[in-house]
C-alpha cells in the first residue's frame, strides 16, 4: 500500500499543480476538451489506486479527490482557458458590468433560442450552462445522504454558483447573468429528481466502493495506463512552459494617418478588416513583415494568434465580441463574435474605442 501511495500522490499533486500554473500562464495551453481529457486522466488514476487499496475510508477519500478535480476543471473553464488577458479589478470591466448584468429571468434563454445564434453559440450557453452542475450533484450524493434531499442540493449550488460569479467580476472573466443561475442550478436539481427516480444514486454508488473482484495484475495495469499518459501530458506541459517567451517582442508596426475621415474596409473571406485611421504591418515570428491584411488573409495571424499576443482590455458579451489592445505597439483589435455569426476585424490605435456601430 505504502510502495504505490508514494509515487500516486507525487504524480497527483504535481499534475495539478502543474495544470493551474499552465492555464493560468497561458490561457491557450490547453483546449476545453483537453482539459477535460486531463482531469478525467487524473480521475481515472484515483479510481484505480481506490481499487488497488480496496478499502473503504480510501474510497471515501476518493470522493472529496473527485470533487476537487471538477472545481479545478470548473474554475479552469470559466474563468482561464481561452480567456486572454485575466486582469484583477480592471477598470474598464467594472466600468461595463452593470451595462452587460442581466437580471431579467429567462431573457438571455430566449435569445439564443429564437435569435439567429448558430448552433454551437447556443449549446455551450444553454447546454453547457444545464449540465454543468450535474456532476457535482452526483458526487455531493455519493459523499453523504444529506444531499439526497434537493434543500441541500440548491443551497450548495447556489452558493457555489455565486463564489463563483464573485471571482468572474474580481478577474474581469465574465458577467452577471440570471439565466446562468437558472441554468446550472435547475440543471443541477432536475438531475437529481431524476436519479431518484429510478434509485440511480444507490445503483451507482456501488460502483465507487468495491474493486469488482479483479485480479491484481488488472488493477495494476488500470493504474498504470492512465498514469502513463498523465506523465507524458505532465513532460509536455513543462516544456511548454520553459519554452514559453518571457518577453513580448515587437509584432506590429503601427503607422497612424493624419488625414482620415473614417473606417477603411477591406473584405476578406470569411470576414471584413477594418482599419481605424491607421496602416499596420505584421512581423512573423521568423521576421518576415507584410500587411495586416496578407497575414489574415494568408493566415500568418489567426484570431486565436491575436488572443496570444495581446490583452484583453473589454469583454463586449454579444456572443463573445472582445477588445484587445497592446499600448506598448499602439493597438487595438475588436474581435466581433455576434450571436448572428459575424466575425469582423477593427483595428486602431491604442485608445481606439468601441462604437455602437461596429459588428453590424
Amino acid at each position: 500500500m505504502k510502495k504505490i501511495n508514494i509515487p500516486y500522490y507525487i504524480i497527483l499533486v504535481l499534475s495539478i499543480i502543474l495544470f493551474i500554473v499552465s492555464v493560468f500562464l497561458n490561457p491557450y495551453s490547453f483546449s476545453y476538451l483537453a482539459a477535460l481529457v486531463f482531469i478525467l486522466l487524473l480521475a481515472l488514476l484515483v479510481f484505480s489506486t481506490g481499487l488497488i487499496i480496496n478499502k473503504k475510508e480510501f474510497y471515501q477519500k476518493n470522493i472529496t479527490k473527485y470533487i476537487i478535480l471538477y472545481f479545478i476543471l470548473l474554475l479552469s473553464l470559466t474563468m482561464f482557458i481561452n480567456r486572454s488577458g485575466v486582469s484583477f479589478f480592471n477598470k474598464e470591466f467594472l466600468e461595463n458590468y452593470t451595462r452587460t448584468t442581466n437580471i431579467i429571468p429567462f431573457k438571455t434563454i430566449i435569445s439564443y433560442l429564437t435569435g439567429p445564434a448558430n448552433i454551437g453559440i447556443k449549446i455551450t450557453n444553454i447546454l453547457g450552462n444545464l449540465v454543468a452542475f450535474m456532476p457535482l450533484s452526483f458526487l455531493l450524493m455519493l459523499k453523504d445522504k444529506k444531499f439526497y434531499k434537493l434543500k441541500n442540493q440548491f443551497i450548495y449550488l447556489g452558493v457555489t454558483t455565486f463564489i463563483i460569479e464573485i471571482l468572474q467580476l474580481i478577474t474581469s472573466t465574465g458577467r452577471f447573468d440570471i439565466d446562468d443561475f437558472i441554468l446550472n442550478i435547475g440543471g443541477g436539481l432536475l438531475f437529481v429528481i431524476l436519479l431518484s427516480k429510478i434509485n440511480g444514486i444507490d445503483k451507482c454508488k456501488s460502483l465507487f466502493y468495491q474493486d469488482f473482484n479483479i485480479p491484481k495484475l488488472g488493477k495494476i495495469i488500470l493504474w498504470i495506463i492512465p498514469l502513463i499518459f498523465i506523465i507524458l501530458v505532465d513532460i509536455m506541459t513543462l516544456v511548454n512552459m520553459v519554452t514559453i517567451e518571457q518577453v513580448i517582442t515587437q509584432t506590429f508596426y503601427v503607422e497612424e494617418k493624419n488625414n482620415c475621415t473614417g473606417l477603411e474596409k477591406i473584405e476578406l473571406e470569411e470576414f471584413n478588416l477594418y482599419l481605424d485611421c491607421v496602416d499596420v504591418v505584421y512581423e512573423t515570428e521568423d521576421y518576415y513583415q507584410m500587411s495586416l491584411e496578407d497575414a489574415l488573409k494568408n493566415n500568418e495571424l489567426t484570431r486565436r494568434k491575436i488572443k496570444e499576443k495581446m490583452k484583453q482590455k473589454e469583454a463586449l458579451w454579444d456572443g463573445g465580441t472582445t477588445m484587445y489592445v497592446s499600448p506598448k505597439e499602439n493597438i487595438t483589435f475588436v474581435l466581433c463574435q455576434t450571436t448572428d455569426g459575424n466575425k469582423d476585424i477593427y483595428v486602431g490605435n491604442k485608445d481606439m474605442r468601441y462604437e455602437e456601430s461596429f459588428c453590424k
